[in-house]
């Protein structure tokens, strides 16, 4: 099941995006619990707010602050897709 949602709403601070997923209002709005074993999460927008990482030299993964929706996600056992490392949260990568 495909349930397209606009979470983001325009010129609201991210930590107020960042709630919908924090205080469950997301779940709510899913009607149920997102489960990292059979969803799939999709991101778009600014870079900043979807907080993509980079990796250190010595391969660790590291976020950006504030802690943005990856981050916020990874915590709740989702994990990046990536060349070989196939993951659950999918982002678009844009400069």
């Amino acid at each position: 099941m495909f349930v397209p949602l606009r979470v983001a709403i325009d010129k609201l601070p991210f930590a107020e995006h960042a709630l919908h997923v924090t205080s469950g209002r997301l779940d709510e709005l899913l009607g149920g619990k997102l489960n990292p074993d059979r969803s799939h999460v999709y991101l778009c927008g600014n870079p900043a707010m979807v907080g993509i990482p980079h990796r250190t030299e010595d391969g660790a993964v590291q976020y950006p602050q504030p802690t943005g929706m990856i981050e916020i996600l990874h915590q709740r056992g989702f994990r990046m897709n990536e060349p070989g490392n196939h993951g659950n949260i999918h982002f678009e990568k844009y400069c």
